[in-house]
């Protein structure tokens, strides 16, 4: 692995990029059963920022942070912000440029199918994808770039594997419903955008534009849990992965997650996890 600091005009000082050594063209054993990952990085951006290409030998997943990132992909210009996942297939012809306070996650990658796949996906989602489970991708970028930042270390079929689950995603993903379209997955993309505000089931059933009886009959047909249990259950979820991955205290983790109080929080996560937020933390360390 190296670690490359932002040469490119554009990039600002505190951009982050890891580079990886590829298989050679003479192993093409590695490539045909291993994806892999030339670059990955997290960049700051301002308006000087573009790339224009007419080939590139792999494939490209975005996730934007904070700000706009221009494309131009297949006779199309699109403007992701944030929130929003690109996704391109590099050995097209392709442009991409930034704005003014642009903030993006990124991997290139190759290996096995991804081209096949990338194509796939293109012809399904287009290039920007607006997706209930942009989420994930985000989370899944962090969770990379922190990696490498401490010094982390993979074989390839973990890195193999590690990109799988980008592509997982992806591929398994929805496009992002309306209201009218989709009640149940709106309130769900809903929840999940403001898990750290209190949220009712009759906020959600006036949202769906049901009565809270039958919304919440579908919500469990949909889900297997009443609205209240898939918040609980989502806020606990966060809560572990908060504690294992962050230095907050108990009470900032509860007071992000929704609750009221940090012993509120406390006494929620020792009745349903079987063991306090402290212990939890202590025995993940360890």
């Amino acid at each position: 692995m190296i670690l490359s600091g932002p040469k490119e005009n554009g990039v600002l000082l505190k951009s982050t990029r890891f580079g990886f050594s590829t298989p050679s063209p003479e192993d093409e054993s590695a490539k045909e059963l291993f994806y892999y990952m030339p670059w990955c990085g997290h960049f700051y951006c301002d308006s000087r920022y573009r790339y224009e290409r007419k080939h590139y030998p792999y494939c490209l997943l975005v996730y934007v942070q904070a700000g706009v990132f221009h494309v131009d992909y297949r006779s199309r210009h699109f403007d992701a912000q944030a929130g929003d996942v690109v996704l391109l297939d590099c050995t097209e012809p392709h442009c991409y440029y930034g704005s003014e306070g642009l903030e993006f996650y990124y991997i290139h990658f190759d290996g096995v199918n991804s081209h096949a796949l990338c194509q796939y996906i293109l012809e399904r989602d287009g290039a920007l994808i607006r997706s209930d489970s942009n989420h994930l991708v985000c989370d899944l970028m962090k969770d990379t770039i922190s990696f490498y930042q401490n010094n982390g270390y993979e074989t390839p079929v973990e890195v193999s594997v590690r990109i799988s689950r980008f592509l997982q995603i992806l591929l398994l993903s929805q496009k992002l419903a309306t209201e009218t379209e989709d009640p149940v997955l709106y309130c769900i993309q809903y929840i999940h955008k403001n898990i750290s505000s209190q949220i009712s089931v009759k906020d959600l059933a006036e949202m769906a534009h049901l009565s809270p009886y039958y919304f919440s009959r579908l919500f469990r047909r949909r889900t297997g849990f009443s609205p209240a249990g898939y918040i609980q259950n989502l806020r606990l979820n966060q809560a572990r992965n908060m504690l294992m991955a962050t230095d907050l205290s108990v009470q900032e983790i509860g007071l992000a997650l929704g609750y009221v109080s940090g012993p509120s929080f406390s006494n929620v996560f020792t009745e349903k996890i079987g063991c306090s937020p402290k212990q939890y933390r202590e025995l993940m360390n360890h």
